[in-house]
């Protein structure tokens, strides 16, 4: 009974919040938008906060919160921004539940302006859907990366519409919620690399580039030597080295974000008017290729590819305002049935994630509400 509960409270929270998202930024009145999204993330931020000790790293944050740093052992130390955030609101005697509030709600709020900013070309359902089905359930877990890629996301859609030094300010403060953050500033190549090569057909760089990255990732060897020489950190070059042994995930792995992959790519045509979303699209793409890494890493190397995978809110949302034109107009495919497709493909990996492999631990949910002020 009480997965049952958990699943219509979960289904209740991508769909519903999702329509209230769509239905608030069709409302004219720009302050009346940031109320309502600032609503909307707090309402939703109140099912994170008070989960009790349900997910995987949610027993290491309430320690970090309540005992600092030497709360827990770990390899490298937590950012200094996040234990500053910590600070502060131990300093001002909240409980662990309501600093967990305010970090899901301002994560919520980063994403939801990241969708304001392009709500002009993209379906604001289905980049809301996209979110509270995927990110959002994640955030109950890896909270600082949640956090960092929320920021990025925000300042992504800052510098594809020329606010670069606002963005980059933005990617920066992300790095102090989470050092991998650095990543994000790809961006600035990936942006120019798009601009030089436009005596060239787009399409041939695009496929030269997967082919370098998956065969980068194929050879995790050099990939962790680049790792290292990068960071300079044995740790994060350990996170691309150590095996599974598992054989055969990767084609699996390619075959789950199949949907997601076709849909981007048939609507490529799209792109090639519209700088921004080639931008996306790009970044997307290289995105899912890293995040293939974690097929046969023993770590969560995965999630190194999240900042951008987390993209597909933009990518797909625009997709799902125009139809796919094939064989020359021969065959066209209706933007109702991609949003349909997006829908239905989302919603099942919610279900399958969530509630058949057991990933992030939060089935059945278990809400613990505590008194917010500790005395």
């Amino acid at each position: 009974m009480t997965t049952f509960l958990t699943l219509v409270l979960y289904m209740l929270i991508a769909l519903l919040a999702s329509y209230f998202v769509k239905v608030t930024l069709r409302n004219s009145d720009g302050h009346v938008q940031i109320l309502l999204l600032l609503l909307i993330s707090l309402i939703t931020a109140f099912v994170v906060g008070f989960r009790g000790n349900s997910g995987t790293d949610t027993l290491m944050y309430r320690n970090v919160y309540e005992n600092g740093q030497s709360g827990v052992n770990r390899w490298v130390p937590m950012e200094k921004g996040f234990i500053l955030l910590c600070q502060i609101f131990k300093e001002l005697h909240f409980s662990t539940d309501l600093f967990l509030i305010f970090i899901s709600l301002i994560t919520t709020f980063f994403i939801l302006l990241a969708i304001r900013n392009e709500k002009e070309e993209i379906s604001t359902y289905i980049a809301s859907l996209i979110y509270f089905s995927t990110i959002y359930f994640q955030s109950f877990n890896i909270m600082r990366q949640t956090l960092a890629l929320a920021i990025c996301l925000y300042a992504f859609s800052l510098y594809v519409n020329r606010k670069y030094i606002v963005a980059l300010i933005f990617i920066l403060l992300a790095t102090q919620i989470h050092t991998s953050a650095y990543m994000c500033l790809l961006i600035v190549l990936v942006q120019l690399l798009i601009k030089c090569v436009k005596a060239i057909k787009i399409e041939w760089c695009v496929t030269g580039l997967v082919i370098i990255l998956l065969l980068l990732v194929m050879n995790r060897g050099l990939m962790g030597q680049i790792v290292l020489a990068l960071t300079g950190n044995p740790y994060y070059a350990g996170y691309v080295l150590r095996n599974t042994g598992a054989a055969g995930s990767f084609l699996i792995y390619y075959l789950k974000i199949s949907p997601v992959l076709i849909i981007s790519t048939l609507e490529f045509n799209y792109y090639k008017n519209n700088h921004r979303f080639m931008v996306f699209y790009i970044l997307m793409i290289i995105g899912y290729i890293l995040a293939s890494m974690g097929a046969y890493a023993a770590t969560e190397v995965n999630r190194v590819g999240l900042y951008f995978t987390s993209l597909s809110i933009f990518v797909l949302g625009y997709c799902s305002k125009h139809n796919i034109i094939l064989n020359k107009g021969k065959i066209v495919i209706s933007k109702n049935v991609i949003t349909i497709l997006i829908v239905i493909y989302y919603t099942f990996n919610l279900i399958n994630g969530l509630f058949i492999q057991h990933n992030n631990q939060i089935v059945p949910y278990r809400s613990a509400p505590e008194i917010i002020l500790n005395k």
